[in-house]
């Protein structure tokens, strides 16, 4: 079973009263096989989240492979 995460853009942000207020435009949908890949991910995807850089570049909504290309290149 492949681990996969999914980045799916919002046409319209929604407000999920997060603690710098904005709204939320992104959402990661993620496919594990286990607990523990889930948890992983989860983690990456939160240190990655912390970076000036990659917020800005999911604010361009690139597809899958951009996203994974960007992150392998360390651009954050």
């Amino acid at each position: 079973v492949q681990t996969c995460a999914l980045p799916i853009y919002l046409r319209e942000p929604i407000n999920m009263n997060a603690p710098d207020s904005r709204k939320v435009f992104v959402l990661f949908i993620l496919f594990t096989s286990n607990t523990q890949s889930h948890i992983k991910i989860l983690s990456e995807l939160a240190k990655l989240f912390r970076s000036v850089p990659f917020r800005k570049f999911l604010e361009t909504k690139p597809d899958q492979n951009e996203l994974v290309d960007f992150i392998s290149k360390g651009l954050y």
